[in-house]
């Protein structure tokens, strides 16, 4: 009987990229689950057939650990794949419970959030690119100094899905403030310290051009759902632009060399989104060698090996750390900063009802970011008030009820 491996977020040449040389390939059998992945995976967790192991996004652990519907990893078997060592430590935090032990899931990509710049239209402007986005002050006036040198519109960022409430994170934590408590028992997005950094990350919107926010109202995170700024930076009539670490490939694939050599990568102000994805074996599934063989070799440096960071079409990076401290993380420069934005940055914990208070962070944020595009010249604080106080309230209510 095959291995049934369900496969989200990763085109068809990556998989096979990576499985080129699995031994026991002819016995494998994998699903691309590229849309309503999260329905899809619960499917066949009620039906209780299906894949055998599957990749998912850390957000999504706490509630398939909560479904009983994991197999844990024993300590030999961790052992046999590295060790928690082996692994990028904020990745590896996502593995198990705050309140049980237990490894649920291996890491296997990770990614974060940059900013990525063209030099020249920096230089030309008289902006010293060391500095430029260092704080969320320094980022606003970077834009207004763009903008000023005849720029038009030189901000570009993903708006899509969750891609907002994650964007918003780093500007959020740069003041002090962030979405939850360490222990998931409260939400501090009322706080002033976090309304400070939302206010300072929604002011930056009047830098988008309206055809630039591509299909911005869409839920569900595609390419083409960022098509529009990611052409238009490519094509330098945007300057500045944030989105996932994974748009490096893009552009490094969409543009000759001389010209992503004059493209630069930073990190966001303040401390950025951290996001992982993890492999885990389900508690029904028959054939248990195979699929821990499976997560071994997807997880070991030579299935990474076999897949270059720079391979287009890969989205994110590898969670092994010997290979997140070999070229071209310690040789390019671009690769460099993202390695350093990967240290950085921090992600959100397997928190109970963590995936409920994204979800209505999402909604409320595409709220905001919609009042704020249709009335630029409003105040942004009392639409932060409006909005987060009282979804702050409710969810502290819900949260408050489960200690």
């Amino acid at each position: 009987m095959p291995v049934e491996f369900s496969v989200l977020f990763y085109t068809p040449n990556i998989i096979k990229l990576l499985l080129e040389g699995y031994q026991p390939l002819p016995e494998l059998h994998f699903h691309l689950e590229e849309s309503n992945a999260l329905q899809a995976l619960t499917q066949v967790i009620h039906n209780r057939k299906g894949s055998d192991v599957a990749v998912v996004g850390d957000t999504w652990l706490r509630g398939f650990y909560e479904m009983n519907a994991l197999r844990p990893f024993s300590t030999s078997e961790v052992n046999r794949m590295g060790g928690a060592k082996a692994f990028l430590p904020q990745a590896w935090e996502m593995t198990h419970m705050p309140e049980d032990p237990n490894v649920w899931s291996i890491p296997w990509m990770v990614g974060t959030r940059n900013v990525f710049f063209h030099r020249n239209l920096l230089e030309k402007s008289g902006i010293v690119a060391e500095t430029a986005f260092d704080t969320a002050e320094h980022f606003e006036e970077t834009l207004a100094r763009l903008r000023s040198a005849g720029i038009t519109h030189p901000y570009g960022m993903d708006l899509v899905g969750v891609d907002l409430v994650h964007q918003a994170t780093a500007w959020l934590r740069g003041e002090g403030g962030d979405i939850m408590a360490e222990d998931g028992a409260q939400v501090f997005i009322d706080q002033p310290q976090s309304k400070v950094g939302l206010e300072k990350f929604f002011r930056l919107l009047q830098y988008i051009a309206p055809e630039a926010r591509g299909d911005w109202l869409l839920r569900f995170i595609t390419p083409e759902a960022h098509r529009d700024w990611w052409s238009m930076f490519l094509r330098g009539e945007i300057a500045v632009g944030v989105s996932g670490s994974w748009f490096w490939n893009h552009i490094r694939a969409n543009l000759p060399a001389e010209q992503y050599n004059r493209i630069g990568v930073a990190t966001p102000p303040g401390v950025p989104f951290f996001g992982s994805n993890h492999l885990v074996i389900w508690n029904h599934a028959r054939q248990i060698e195979r699929a821990l063989d499976l997560v071994r070799y997807l997880t070991s440096a030579a299935a990474y090996n076999k897949l270059p960071v720079d391979t287009p079409g890969n989205t994110e990076f590898p969670a092994r750390l010997e290979i997140l401290d070999a070229p071209p993380f310690t040789t390019d420069p671009n690769y460099q900063a993202i390695r350093a934005t990967i240290e950085k940055s921090r992600g959100f914990r397997n928190w109970h009802l963590g995936s409920m208070v994204e979800d209505r962070l999402t909604q409320s944020f595409y709220a905001i970011a919609q009042e704020v595009i249709d009335h630029p010249n409003n105040e942004i604080r009392p639409i932060l008030d409006q909005q987060l106080d009282p979804l702050a309230k409710h969810l502290n209510r819900i949260l408050g009820s489960l200690g």
